[in-house]
């Protein structure tokens, strides 16, 4: 399921919020993109990587809320958000 809301235009892309360090986002192809009460959602290309998601709620403690997006997309947003 392709979700239509562009990730260039969520808050923490465009204000450069990095809460996941950047080779982490690199290798797993995934960004934060909200952060809402006790859960962070995350842009991720491969919705099956349960060990990057595992990764992050012990990063963070919190929820993890994913949305699919196209790998080329989210490349484009750790971009954008890291330089």
């Amino acid at each position: 399921m392709k979700n239509n809301i562009k990730l260039q235009s969520f808050e923490f892309i465009k204000n450069k919020v990095k809460k996941i360090p950047y080779l982490f986002a690199k290798k797993n192809n995934l960004i934060a993109i909200e952060e809402k009460n006790e859960k962070i959602i995350v842009a991720i290309s491969d919705i099956y990587n349960l060990e990057a998601l595992s990764e992050l709620y012990l990063m963070f403690n919190k929820e993890i809320e994913s949305k699919v997006y196209p790998k080329d997309e989210i490349e484009k947003a750790i971009e954008i958000c890291y330089h």
